[in-house]
């Protein structure tokens, strides 16, 4: 795995041919065809204590920054830290505490979360919604005003400013209206328009079937979490399951790509350059940004009762393993500006741990702590941390300007 992040980090970029669906060359079709006969061969374990030691790596490695990245006062970065840390502890402040620095009290006294109107407000619709739902934060959790809860923040911030690539950018806010369980007849005021939450699930769906620009991270692996919790937890959306399903079957191909990149690293013991070039993974970075979100994607799935192939579970159980085992020299490779991947792929490997644990232990799976995972940045400490940088700094949190991945997602556009 050493080898494979060494020469990673200095590829070139290649672009996916957007006309193309998953074309590979002889090579890479060789490789996949060998790591999918290997994922049918029989049932792979996840590691579960190499999951929670990589979590205690990650954590550790970030107590160095998180004050830094707190006093950055960007809405996005800090709910990024709530996805990965869960309602965290640092410095006397809290998770839940940082998140009601950016709300405000409206004229009828309620107070309120503003949507897509500058770097201090949610930069998708509700993603800060969603980063706390996945971060364990219950619904009806008291916030740090101690009279708001979480969904009483929602019902209050139902203007949404929607002006960057249009309804393609909801699945953030279907993923927290179904974990909210919000009426989807409830009424949203969308640039002066009023919309309800029906109507706006059908209009992202499709936007995104529509677009002619290439498709971002969140209207790809963002939009298939969403759909696949609006499907499953809102009964007027039931209808959607079966596309719910496709899609999430067409996101999860991608993570065979990355597995059989990684096998066949390990198989030949130098990385298989083509195959990494032709997935746009060129540096340590971007494996992570992909493959974390994908098994953070495969995880909520899997709670939310889609069905996993055997083929499908092995290969998010053998790329999470890989991943584990070797984060510490990944994480050699990382700078605070990739900060905000890491808090998926945290996310990612300690849901897919808990959900190991329920199934060793027989229990159902919403028996499953979101909460669990939440860290305590006072007590975690490391020699080390991310590499920083001037360029880093000036690009912190950019993830939605990654070409390359946007020509990766090109071949997913929803159909």
């Amino acid at each position: 795995m050493f080898y494979l992040v060494s020469v990673i980090h200095m590829l070139l970029a290649k672009r996916f041919d957007p006309t193309r669906k998953y074309s590979m060359s002889p090579q890479m079709q060789r490789g996949v065809r060998r790591f999918k006969d290997k994922m049918r061969e029989g049932e792979i374990c996840l590691d579960v204590p190499a999951a929670f030691d990589c979590a205690s790596l990650v954590t550790n490695a970030t107590s160095r920054h998180v004050a830094g990245f707190l006093r950055e006062r960007n809405l996005s970065l800090t709910c990024h830290v709530v996805n990965g840390f869960g309602d965290f502890t640092s410095d006397s402040s809290t998770g839940l505490r940082e998140l009601i620095r950016y709300c405000r009290t409206e004229r009828n006294g309620c107070t309120s979360l503003p949507q897509q109107d500058g770097h201090t407000t949610d930069f998708h619709p509700f993603q800060t919604f969603t980063y706390a739902l996945m971060g364990g934060i219950r619904p009806e959790q008291l916030l740090s005003d101690g009279e708001t809860t979480l969904t009483d923040l929602a019902m209050a911030s139902r203007k949404i400013h929607i002006d960057r690539i249009g309804y393609q950018d909801l699945g953030h806010f279907m993923f927290a209206v179904a974990y909210l369980q919000l009426d989807p007849d409830l009424t949203f005021m969308v640039n002066e328009h009023k919309l309800t939450v029906k109507q706006l699930i059908e209009l992202g769906l499709i936007a995104h079937s529509d677009a002619s620009e290439e498709p971002s991270v969140c209207s790809a692996f963002h939009l298939t979490e969403g759909l696949c919790a609006a499907a499953a937890k809102i009964p007027a959306m039931t209808h959607l399951l079966d596309e719910a399903q496709e899609l999430l079957d067409r996101q999860l191909a991608l993570l065979q790509f990355i597995g059989a990149m990684i096998h066949d690293s390990n198989e030949n013991r130098c990385p298989n350059i083509e195959m990494a070039i032709e997935l746009g993974l060129i540096n340590p970075a971007k494996l992570i940004f992909l493959a974390g979100h994908l098994l953070e994607l495969a995880a909520f799935a899997e709670l939310l009762g889609y069905q996993l192939t055997l083929e499908q579970r092995n290969t998010i159980r053998y790329v999470a393993n890989e991943l584990n085992r070797d984060f510490a020299d990944v994480l050699r490779y990382m700078y605070t500006s990739d900060f905000s991947f890491v808090c998926h792929f945290r996310r990612a490997i300690t849901l897919l741990a808990e959900i190991e644990l329920a199934k060793q232990e027989g229990r159902d799976l919403d028996t499953v702590d979101l909460s669990s995972y939440r860290a305590d940045f006072d007590i975690a400490h490391s020699d080390y941390g991310f590499r920083t940088s001037m360029v880093g700094e000036v690009v912190f949190f950019g993830i939605e300007n990654l070409a390359l991945i946007g020509s990766l997602l090109r071949s997913l556009r929803y159909r």
